[in-house]
């Protein structure tokens, strides 16, 4: 069977990211993170209103990059704890997960091209 991989034009990944960062910024108000919240929300904002070549679009992805990685530590996000019970059932863990490394990744993808 072939393997089919879906390449992504830097504006897609870049809606995708706003999406999945507001998406986040939701879970991590419910968990109390709501400093780092507002500073993703910030970061969606300046990515929807600035261009991909303009210094305030590289901001807005470091301000994303520093939440994982500065005070606000949501790196902890970005590891997978699997259920105790076992039951297989979606835990607001796995979303959370889900959500800190797509947001994570795509911001990766946004910095490096």
């Amino acid at each position: 069977m072939p393997i089919t991989i879906k390449k992504r034009d830097p504006k897609s990944s870049q809606q995708e990211l706003i999406t999945e960062i507001n998406h986040f910024a939701i879970l991590l108000d419910e968990e109390g993170e709501t400093d780092a919240a507002l500073d993703l929300r910030q970061a969606a904002l300046d990515l929807s209103k600035h261009g991909p070549e303009s210094k305030e679009y590289f901001q807005a992805l470091e301000l994303v990059q520093e939440c994982f990685s500065g005070d606000h530590e949501l790196n902890a996000y970005t590891f997978h704890k699997p259920a105790a019970t076992g039951s297989g059932t979606w835990t607001k863990a796995d979303d959370l997960f889900l959500r800190s490394t797509t947001v994570l990744n795509l911001c990766k993808r946004l910095v490096r091209r």
